[in-house]
């Protein structure tokens, strides 16, 4: 009597588990692919030659690319806003989009580094082109 409740018992579980795993099988395989929405001012925008230099310059953690790229007060500002985080280093760069205004653009990025303590780091950036050099972050 014990052993055909507990058979029973197991029966039950064993369909009620492969139930719910075929219906979220189902469920899933009848879900749409999500639909990525973008900015139309800025699909298909290319990145500016100087803010790829920048970008690359980051990355590597290379101060004399990035002087090379970054020249006069943006630099300083550049210089002075890691200082006050405490970036170490950079560990990524990743370009999200680029609008242009006749000559002047703007690019958006996000960097991702570690602080003095190793602690990660992410900031959003808005590099600020005229002509073909960099004037300006925020």
């Amino acid at each position: 009597m014990a052993v055909a409740r507990i058979a029973s018992l197991v029966i039950g579980i064993a369909l009620f588990v492969g139930g719910v795993a075929l219906g979220v099988a189902w469920f899933q395989s009848n879900q749409e692919a999500p639909v990525e929405v973008a900015d139309p001012a800025t699909v298909g925008v290319a990145t500016p030659a100087v803010v790829r230099e920048f970008i690359v310059a980051l990355e590597s953690n290379d101060s004399d690319a990035l002087r090379s790229a970054v020249a006069g007060d943006p630099y300083r500002l550049l210089a002075g806003e890691m200082q006050k985080w405490g970036f170490q280093e950079v560990t990524s760069v990743e370009t999200l989009a680029t609008t242009i205004d006749g000559s002047r653009s703007a690019t958006e990025i996000v960097m991702r580094g570690r602080d003095t303590a190793a602690a990660p780091i992410i900031i959003n950036l808005i590099v600020h082109t005229e002509g073909n050099a960099i004037t300006d972050f925020r």
